[in-house]
């Protein structure tokens, strides 16, 4: 008999176990397009959820439709002007249904350090290692942390990645965790305890004297 169909569920953490040091959700400026904020700032609220404690999909997936929607409204229309305004919506496009709604977060987040908005590397590494994972291709910075149930049994995984492509240089300077961070992630997943943030916190820049 063969096996039975895989199931994979994403996982979405809070942004700082990612290494989101920076933070996406830093004081909105004057310039900031402020219906976006909101936007992103309901987004992630959808996501706030004790590990282990499933999301609401039923009711999430259809708000994430219309907030896409009203996002690309915004760009069609030229709203969007800032780092952070391109950095906010490629998280709102990174929850999409389709490998194109990932594409596109993708590129807003590569426009959105374009404009100098450097926290947005790591959704940058973060939307090309999801795209990649979405048609078929290994990850290649491990961002990426999904939950499975193959012939009955349910584990978390990073699979597929190439762990060979992007060295710890690269990873720094993308504001990725190292792989020993990384692996410890998935132990605490398995264990199903709340991961921890990195002891090397990546992109913090020193304090200024």
């Amino acid at each position: 008999m063969g096996a039975e169909r895989q199931q994979v569920y994403w996982i979405v953490f809070p942004l700082v176990i990612f290494g989101l040091f920076s933070d996406a959700k830093a004081a909105a400026t004057s310039a900031d397009n402020a219906e976006l904020r909101q936007i992103f700032d309901a987004d992630q609220k959808d996501r706030e959820s004790p590990l282990g404690k499933a999301l609401d999909w039923k009711t999430i997936g259809p708000r994430d439709a219309a907030r896409r929607k009203r996002v690309r409204e915004l760009i069609d229309e030229g709203r969007l002007s800032t780092g952070k305004d391109y950095e906010r919506a490629a998280f709102v496009f990174q929850h999409g249904e389709g490998s194109d709604d990932i594409l596109l977060a993708h590129v807003l987040a590569v426009t959105a350090t374009g404009k100098g908005d450097m926290d947005a590397r790591w959704i940058a590494a973060a939307t090309l290692d999801r795209f990649l994972q979405r048609v078929g291709q290994p990850q290649i910075f491990g961002t990426q942390f999904s939950f499975k149930t193959e012939n009955g049994r349910e584990t978390w995984t990073m699979e597929p990645y190439n762990r060979s492509l992007i060295g710890p240089n690269l990873r720094d300077a993308n504001c990725v965790p190292g792989q020993e961070h990384q692996t410890e992630t998935l132990n605490a997943l398995g264990k199903g305890e709340e991961p921890q943030a990195p002891k090397k916190q990546p992109c913090v820049e020193p304090p200024k004297h």
